[in-house]
């Protein structure tokens, strides 16, 4: 992995009450064809910010 740049996409609720749990999801695809344009897990739904 010499020279490859990797990123994290962190979401997290607009508004924060209290402290919350992590949530990870590795995506599938085989390294052959996935990526952030792929679909989020339905956890994230409304009232979570996008990238």
């Amino acid at each position: 992995m010499a020279g490859t740049n990797l990123s994290l996409n962190v979401f997290r609720p607009r508004t924060q009450e209290r402290e919350l749990p992590v949530f990870v999801w590795i995506h599938g695809g085989g390294n052959n064809n996935s990526g952030t344009g792929q679909k989020p897990p339905p956890v994230m739904g409304a009232g979570w910010p996008r990238c």
